[in-house]
């Protein structure tokens, strides 16, 4: 893949995340898990509801931004190397998956 593709990836990467992080405050306040899906915007597609069900349940505020914060430094890598993106971008998602492991 292309760097600019691998930056599209990026991009969904922290709007995903930035979507949960909200997502998870605004459930920290309310308790109510179908509310706060229901009454997010922009609306969230239904077949996304249930995996950002789960998600919320999961994960902390703290891991979210630090997830957050990881996924804009491998964004300002890839940018700053674009010839090695494809590597830059599978090292950040392989240290994920082992760290939640």
């Amino acid at each position: 893949s292309s760097s600019d593709e691998n930056i599209l990836i990026i991009k969904t990467f922290l709007y995903k995340l930035k979507r949960l992080k909200q997502l998870k405050l605004d459930f920290d306040n309310s308790d109510d898990l179908e509310k706060t899906i229901n009454s997010f915007k922009p609306p969230i597609f239904w077949k996304d509801k249930i995996v950002l069900k789960e998600q919320i349940k999961i994960w902390n505020l703290i891991d979210i931004q630090e997830l957050i914060k990881n996924v804009n430094e491998t964004e300002f890598l890839i940018k700053k190397n674009p010839q090695i993106s494809s590597q830059l971008l599978n090292n950040m998602i392989l240290e994920q998956i082992n760290t939640q492991t």
